[in-house]
This record gives C-alpha cells, structure tokens and sequence, in this order.
C-alpha cells in the first residue's frame, strides 16, 4: 500500500490575524497517521512538499513531524519526501526527521518505481520533464507543481499531456490545495492529493491518498474542521444563516480549537445584517465576504485568460489605427529591439529640429 500527503504546511497559526485559530495541521497530521495505523497494513507513505509552512520552521514544528514519522517507522512503515515551494532548501528538513528525499531518485517502493523531484521553479520544469522522458523509466512520478486544470493563473502550470512518455503508471502532485484525478492522451493518472487541512476559508476540507494496483482512493482528513457556508442576498437569506448559527449554541462551551470555521458570503447592499450575525462569534469563527452581480464567475476568468492578446487589443483601439498596429508590432518582435530604434528616431528628428532651428535665426 502507498499513502501519499500533500502540503501538511507545518505551522502552528496560519491564519495570521485570527490567533483562536491554531494547531490545526498538528492535528490534521495526527490525524492522517492514525488512520493509517489502525488499518495495520504493511506500506510506505510519500510526502508531496510544503511539508512545513516556511523555510525556517519552528522546532515545535520539527518535532511534530518527527513524531508523526516516528509512529510510522515503529510500525515498519517507510517514509518518502520531496520539498515544495514553501519549505525548499539546499538541505531538506525532512532529513531531520527520518524521511527518505526523493528529490533526482529512482527508488522502488512498494514494488513500483517512484521518481521524485522538488518545486522547479518557471521553465526549468520542462528541461526537468525532458530529461526524465530521455532517461528515467518509472512507474509513479511524484512533483509538487501547479497543473493548468487545477491553476490556470501560473505561466507555468504544466499541461496533463507534458507528463513525460517514460512515465508509466501516474503523476501525483502537490502545490494545488484541490483533492483532483483525471488521465491523460496516454491513460497515465494526473492525482492531487489536496493539502491535509484548509489554509483558507475558501479551501476545501483535507484529504490524504491511498493508492494500490486497483487506484487512488482520496480519503478525508480524519480531523478537518467543519466548514459551514451561507450567502446573505436579503433578510430571508439572513433569517435562515441566523437558524443556522443557532444550531451552534453548544458550541459556545467547547474549546475554539473545536469550533467551525463559517464563511458568510453577502450581497454588498446586505451590509446591514451583518450586526446581527457577529453575535455569534462566540461558537464558531466567522468570515465575511462581500459579492455583487458583477462579480465574475471562474469560468468567465477562463475564458477571458483563452482571449488573444489581439482580441484584447481590438477592444480598445481600432486595427486601423497607428496604435494598433504599433502595439501589435511590439507584442510580436523584440520590444527593447523596437524601442531603441525608436530612441534612434527620436534622436535624429530632434537632431533635425534643432539645425532648422539654427539655419532660421542664422537667416
């Protein structure tokens, strides 16, 4: 069996100006490894980056995550890692911790061969894709990048048919906090594990991976907080989040590392109730956002990234104007190119000015 876990993102307090909520990827942490534990299977688990929330995690941190890897080893379980963005450095913390780096290794684990790189920051993934297409053959490829289907705002989110040839079985991926699997031209597995607990409200609850010859099983972080969410676009709309809210009441005698995170999403001419829902601040911790018709939808924002620059352009000037045409040529050609020959241009025609200027007074 292979356990893989995503962006644990070490960290006591994430959600820096809300200081009741804290501990939850301690807790999320403990609570994958127990679950895997009391299935007393034989396996290894794996890692996918951003491990710790900083380069520089706390010792609180580090020993949580020793721990954690020293429950598994007591139980012949092997422990795998590779870095991510937030925990990259020459020297992996997860050495300090018993774990195996995958980083640039072929290492059979579980009877397949597993690959594993760190966060490749911009194009130097694709030279890193390239060489493993040229010369690594492995069954699971394990990366922490951003895929285009998952993050379409990245300039280098890699496409699910980048996945290099070589690569036989599935690429498992942190980076992207969103629990996803789809194939792709060639049947291979493109899997996001999820992070193990939300780092926003806007994130959905935690998830771990469980994989086997027969797939990958997503299974939810054993403890996650509840995450409850109401839209306020009148007071009928306000009635019914307050019913809800009130449901809470038990709440207020458990400890805030218990309670719910609730994010109330309101019309911008609904401000008014919001007095109303602050009351209950005391079971649960609350987030508020604003919205309006206007605001876009995800698949708007898509379609709006697939416009041409051109397209962008027509909408603001005509094709047939000095302006466009000059835009497009700078868009098309070396823009530092075009510049210094209009710097160029620029120079002789002052150059011209300033001898007729000199010519009319000589006269």
């Amino acid at each position: 069996m292979l356990w893989f876990i995503g962006d644990t993102h070490l960290s006591e307090q994430l959600y820096v100006h809300r200081p009741l909520i804290k501990g939850d990827s301690y807790r999320a942490l403990n609570g994958i490894i127990d679950k895997i534990l009391v299935k007393n299977e034989k396996g290894s688990v794996i890692f996918c980056g951003d491990n710790f929330n900083s380069i520089r995690p706390s010792s609180t941190d580090v020993n949580e995550m020793i721990k954690a890897i020293f429950r598994l080893n007591q139980k012949g379980i092997s422990v795998y890692g590779i870095q991510g963005n937030h925990d990259l450095s020459k020297m992996s913390w997860m050495d300090l911790c018993n774990v195996t780096h995958l980083h640039k290794q072929l290492i059979e684990i579980e009877g397949k061969k597993v690959y594993g790189l760190d966060y490749t920051p911009g194009a130097r993934i694709f030279d890193e894709l390239d060489y493993i297409n040229r010369e690594i053959e492995c069954d699971i490829l394990v990366l922490h990048q951003s895929f285009v289907h998952l993050n379409p705002f990245d300039s280098y989110s890699l496409e699910v048919d980048d996945i290099p040839g070589s690569v036989r079985e599935a690429v498992v991926s942190g980076h992207v906090h969103i629990p996803d699997k789809r194939e792709n031209s060639l049947r291979i597995s493109i899997v996001s594990p999820g992070a193990t607990h939300p780092r926003s409200i806007s994130e959905p609850p935690g998830t771990f991976i469980q994989y086997n010859d027969k797939g990958f099983l997503h299974i939810g972080t054993p403890f996650s907080r509840p995450i409850q969410r109401y839209c306020i676009s009148c007071k009928k709309t306000r009635d019914a989040a307050v019913g809800e809210l009130e449901k809470l009441n038990h709440m207020k005698e458990k400890s805030p590392d218990e309670w719910p995170l609730v994010e109330i999403k309101y019309h911008v001419d609904c401000v008014g109730y919001l007095d109303k829902l602050n009351e209950y601040s005391d079971r649960c911790h609350l987030f508020t956002k604003a919205y309006s018709e206007f605001t876009h939808s995800l698949e708007d924002i898509q379609a709006d990234i697939s416009t041409s620059r051109e397209e962008v352009l027509e909408k603001c000037t005509a094709k047939d104007t000095r302006e466009y045409k000059f835009i497009i040529k700078l868009m098309k050609s070396d823009p530092v190119h075009i510049i210094e020959e209009l710097d160029t241009t620029f120079k002789e025609e002052i150059k011209e000015i300033k001898n007729e200027a000199r010519e009319t007074e000589t006269a």
